[in-house]
C-alpha cells in the first residue's frame, strides 16, 4: 500500500502538468483499483486533476504530492495481536480498528476471530494438561523413591501469572495485576477488559470480551493479606499488589489462556523421574486370622505418605489407626462394618493425606499397614490414573474432555473457513461489477480509447470518400449543364 500510494503521489505530480494525458488518467485509475484490493477508499478528484485518497473512515493516506505510509506494529507477545498505524511520530494513529473490508481487513479478521480463538483455545488445553498432569504426577513415586513434581510447564508461577495481566500505557496509577488460574472447569474462552470504575470503594467492571458481559465487581483483602486485593470469576483469580495504587479509568488487558501454548513444555527428559507407583502401599499381617482386607484408595496430598500407621482391629467392627512410629493413636476407635467398603482417612478426617478402603470380615487383633511405597519398582497405579487424564472431563463445567476441546476447534476453525471461502466467492463478483461499472462511468481505459479512436479513423475516412464522390458528382452535374 505504501508503494501504490508512493506511486499516486507520483502520477499526481505528473497530472498537474498534464491534466488531460489520457494515459496518466489510467495508470491512476490502475492504481486506485489495485489499493482498493487492500481496504475501502474515499477518492476526491480536484480541479487540477489530481486525487486525495482517504482510506477507512476518512483517514487521508494520499493529498496531492503528500503522502502518509503505513506500519505494523506486531506484538511479540501475541497479547495485544498486530496493530496497522497511519502516519509516523506523534500525529501516529492506530487504525487496526477501521480496517474491516479488503485484504488487510480479512487478515485482520483471521487474526482477531480465527488465530486469536485458536490461541486460546490450545492455551487453555496446554493449562489444562500441564496443570492436571503435573498434580497427579505430584501425588505418584518415580523409580528414585522420590515424590513426582511438575512434568510440564508450571503455568500458575508468579510469571506466568504477570503475563495474564497487560496494562493500558494511559493507566495513571500503578497497580499490577496477576491472574491465577485456580478452576480449569469455568475457565472461559475470552479474553477481558478490567476498568477501575472508583478506586476509593474498590469498585472495578469487568468485560468478558467474547459475549460482551459486563460484570460490576469489588477488590476483596480477605484473603490475601492487605493491602492486595482479589477477586475471584471465571475460574480465576485476579490478585493486585496494591489496592492503593489503582486509579480511576486504569485499565488491564487479562489473556487467561491467550498465548498459553507458547511456554509449554517437558520440564523432565528422564524416565524415570515418571512417578508410575502409588506414593503408599498397604499390607495385611501374615497373623491375621479373619479375612479382612485392605487397598489404598485416593491420595490427596503427599504431607502423610512417608509416616507409618497401623490399623489395629480391637473388635470385629471396631479399630483404631496407631502411628507406627511414635505409637500413639491418631483416629480411633472407628466403626467397621463387615463385607462392606469401609472408607478410611488416613491420618484422620480432618487433614487427611490419603484414603484407604477396609473390607471383608477382619478378626479381633488382626492387624494392617499403611506405610511408604519404598522400592515399589513394579507398581503402575499413579501411571494408569495419568493415563487416565485423556478421558477426564476438565472444561466447560466438567463437560468436555481434551479431545472434546480439540474436535470443537477443529469444527470452529473448518466452519469458517467454509464461510469465508463463501464471502470470497460472493464479493469476487461483487468486486468485478463495481470495477466495470467505474471503468464504464469514469474511468480512463486504453483499450477502450484506442477502440474508439480505430471507430473514429473509420468514419473519418468513410466521410472523406463520401465528399470525394460528392464532389465528382457535382463536377459531372456542372459540365452537364454547362
Amino acid at each position: 500500500m505504501n508503494e501504490i500510494g508512493a506511486n499516486l503521489v507520483n502520477l499526481n505530480e505528473q497530472i498537474m502538468g498534464n491534466p488531460q494525458s489520457p494515459e496518466l488518467l489510467d495508470q491512476r485509475d490502475q492504481l486506485l483499483k489495485e489499493l482498493s484490493e487492500y481496504t475501502e477508499l474515499t477518492v476526491v478528484e480536484q480541479d487540477n486533476g489530481t486525487v486525495n485518497v482517504g482510506i477507512c473512515t476518512g483517514e487521508m493516506l494520499v493529498v496531492g504530492p503528500n503522502q502518509r505510509t503505513l506500519s505494523v506494529k506486531f506484538d511479540p507477545l501475541n497479547t495485544l495481536g498486530t496493530q496497522v498505524l497511519l502516519g509516523s511520530g506523534a500525529g501516529q494513529l492506530n487504525i487496526s480498528s477501521q480496517l474491516t473490508t479488503g485484504k488487510i481487513g480479512g487478515l485482520m479478521d483471521y487474526e482477531n476471530n480465527v488465530i486469536a480463538k485458536t490461541s486460546q483455545t490450545i492455551g487453555l488445553m496446554a493449562i489444562g494438561l500441564s496443570q492436571t498432569f503435573n498434580a497427579q504426577n505430584q501425588l505418584g513415586m518415580d523409580l528414585n523413591n522420590q515424590l513426582g513434581q511438575n512434568y510440564f510447564t508450571d503455568y500458575n508461577t508468579p510469571a506466568q501469572q504477570l503475563l495474564r495481566a497487560i496494562s493500558a500505557s494511559s493507566n495513571t496509577g500503578t497497580g499490577v495485576l496477576s491472574v491465577n488460574i485456580t478452576d480449569l472447569s469455568q475457565v472461559q474462552l475470552s479474553d477481558y477488559q478490567l476498568v477501575v470504575n472508583d478506586a476509593a470503594t474498590n469498585q472495578v467492571r469487568l468485560i468478558r470480551e467474547s459475549d460482551g458481559t459486563s460484570m460490576t465487581l469489588n477488590w476483596a483483602s480477605n484473603p490475601p493479606a492487605p493491602p492486595a486485593g482479589q477477586i475471584v470469576v471465571d475460574g480465576m483469580t485476579i490478585t493486585v499488589d496494591n489496592i492503593a495504587n489503582l486509579a480511576n479509568e486504569d485499565s488491564f488487558t487479562l489473556i487467561p489462556t491467550r498465548g498459553a501454548a507458547r511456554d509449554f513444555g517437558m520440564l523432565i527428559s528422564d524416565p524415570n523421574l515418571m512417578a508410575l507407583a502409588a506414593p503408599v502401599r498397604t499390607m495385611a499381617s501374615m497373623s491375621n486370622s479373619g479375612s479382612g482386607q485392605i487397598a489404598l484408595g485416593t491420595v490427596f496430598n503427599t504431607s502423610g505418605v512417608s509416616d507409618q500407621y497401623s490399623i489395629d482391629f480391637i473388635s470385629p467392627t471396631q479399630f483404631n489407626v496407631v502411628d507406627v512410629t511414635t505409637g500413639t493413636t491418631v483416629s480411633g476407635p472407628l466403626p467397621f462394618t463387615p463385607n462392606t467398603d469401609n472408607v478410611v482417612q488416613i491420618p484422620d478426617a480432618t487433614n487427611p493425606s490419603y484414603s484407604i478402603v477396609l473390607s471383608g470380615m477382619p478378626n479381633t487383633g488382626d492387624q494392617f499397614t499403611a506405610e511408604y511405597n519404598q522400592g515399589g519398582f513394579g507398581d503402575n497405579r499413579n501411571g494408569l490414573l495419568l493415563a487416565g487424564i485423556q478421558q477426564s472431563q476438565l472444561f466447560d463445567n466438567g463437560n468436555e474432555t481434551l479431545f472434546d476441546c480439540y474436535s470443537d476447534l477443529l469444527s470452529n476453525v473448518g466452519s469458517q473457513t467454509n464461510q469465508a471461502q463463501n464471502r470470497a466467492a460472493a464479493f469476487e463478483v461483487l468486486y468485478k461489477q463495481a470495477v466495470d461499472f467505474q471503468e464504464s462511468k469514469s474511468g480512463v481505459n486504453l483499450d477502450e480509447e484506442g477502440a474508439n479512436l480505430l471507430r473514429f479513423e473509420q468514419a473519418y475516412a468513410a466521410a472523406g470518400k463520401l465528399m470525394e464522390v460528392s464532389n465528382q458528382m457535382m463536377h459531372v452535374l456542372f459540365e452537364m449543364m454547362g
